[in-house]
């Protein structure tokens, strides 16, 4: 049982520093720094940035909804939620917003492909 209970907190942990990669990409491919997209600072750009990120990081992984809030400073379930709604509202309204996502998604399921993501 105790192996098991191990075997469980590696996967764990490899979900996240892989969730965490996806977060770095995401920044540099934006021009900013991952701290920023983490921080709590509230610009326009910034939220709109780690709302993609979120939803990004929510459709290619495995992470569960309040996984994914802890890797953005313990976000709460709510503000994830609403990222998540945010940017499907944006892809179904602007198909040039929706082909970014997707190439976003595809640059990142292409550099960092292994199985912690969904196939």
């Amino acid at each position: 049982m105790e192996k098991k209970r191990s075997s469980k907190k590696l996967l764990k942990e490899k979900k996240i520093q892989y969730a965490k990669k996806i977060q770095k990409k995401i920044a540099n491919i934006h021009n900013i720094r991952y701290s920023e997209l983490i921080s709590y600072e509230d610009s326009k750009r910034l939220n709109l940035i780690r709302q993609i990120s979120i939803f990004t990081i929510r459709n290619i992984t495995i992470l569960n909804l309040k996984e994914i809030g802890k890797i953005f400073s313990n976000r709460k379930h709510s503000t994830i939620v609403y990222s998540l709604k945010r940017i499907e509202k944006k892809c179904k309204e602007d198909v040039k917003f929706k082909e970014k996502i997707k190439k976003i998604e595809q640059i990142i399921t292409k550099n960092y492909e292994n199985r912690y993501y969904k196939k």
